[in-house]
């Protein structure tokens, strides 16, 4: 997610958003191809700014 990510964004993997959504807010990207694999993963970006 790293090489998709831009300067200030945070991204997380769908496991990642199972875990904190309660707490933060998180807008869907989508699924997107990562570098090293190869299938789609779910990726959400994390509002760290805007707790619930």
């Amino acid at each position: 997610m790293e090489s998709i990510c831009e300067p200030g964004q945070v991204l997380i993997s769908h496991a990642t958003w199972a875990l904190v959504n309660d707490q933060f807010k998180c807008k869907f990207e989508g699924e997107k191809e990562l570098k090293g694999f190869s299938r789609t993963f779910r990726v959400y970006t994390l509002d760290i700014k805007a707790g619930r």
